[in-house]
């Protein structure tokens, strides 16, 4: 009995340790703690990605990295890994720090109801696996251990509504708008012709700042 997390982009081996809240600039008073997965809200560097290894944090989910640090920390070419034929070669020449991105590559921040899933499981035992790999299909995934009190005798998951209707709150999953979250306010009845000449069916979403984004259907997914 656990909650799942699915991240967009990630590397490294599974690795287990205690999910720990963590601000990008830490203060001397608040230590990196080793052999943590480090919760980072907003976009990890370089530098933080160094500074985790040095520390002996095992493993980082964070929003979103730019692909220049992602490539720069791994040192090699992105595409080469998430397209590599043997996973677990690629994966075992890697630094010793597992990662999963919920929006990927960019500047995203963690959706909030993320965020607050995962402060709500502070301090628990979780296991990070960071493969990925557009070949086969693979993607990071953290799975937490529930607390006892979450898991007594007449526990059941709780139901997920993954369709898709109006008012539904949904992710950008792929694209130049990849990680936007709003709400679905209309479906489109015939094909959207999108600025890339593509035609396709299409939802309108509101937006949390009240911006209106047309994207493809195919391009989104419920969220809670």
């Amino acid at each position: 009995r656990a909650a799942v997390l699915a991240g967009h982009i990630g590397a490294g081996q599974q690795v287990a340790g205690f999910l720990t809240l963590w601000q990008p600039a830490p203060s001397r008073s608040s230590p990196v703690p080793a052999g943590a997965i480090l919760v980072i809200p907003g976009q990890a560097s370089f530098a933080i990605l160094r500074q985790a290894v040095a520390s002996g944090v095992v493993g980082i989910v964070a929003g979103s990295i730019e692909m220049r640090d992602f490539e720069g920390f791994l040192g090699l070419d992105a595409f080469d890994l998430l397209d590599s034929v043997n996973v677990d070669m690629a994966q075992a020449s890697l630094p010793p720090l597992t990662m999963l991105f919920t929006g990927g590559f960019g500047s995203q921040t963690m959706p909030q109801s993320t965020l607050q899933a995962l402060t709500r499981y502070q301090g628990s035992i979780a296991l990070l696996s960071g493969v990925t790999s557009t070949r086969y299909a693979l993607y990071p995934e953290l799975v937490i251990s529930l607390p006892e009190a979450e898991t007594q005798r007449n526990w059941q998951p709780p139901a997920y509504d993954t369709s898709l209707r109006l008012g539904a709150r949904v992710r950008v999953r792929s694209g130049a708008n990849v990680g936007m979250t709003g709400d679905i306010d209309y479906f489109f009845v015939h094909l959207h012709r999108f600025l890339s000449g593509v035609q396709g069916r299409a939802v309108r979403l509101r937006l949390a700042d009240g911006n209106i984004l047309i994207a493809p259907i195919l391009n989104i997914e419920r969220i809670p």
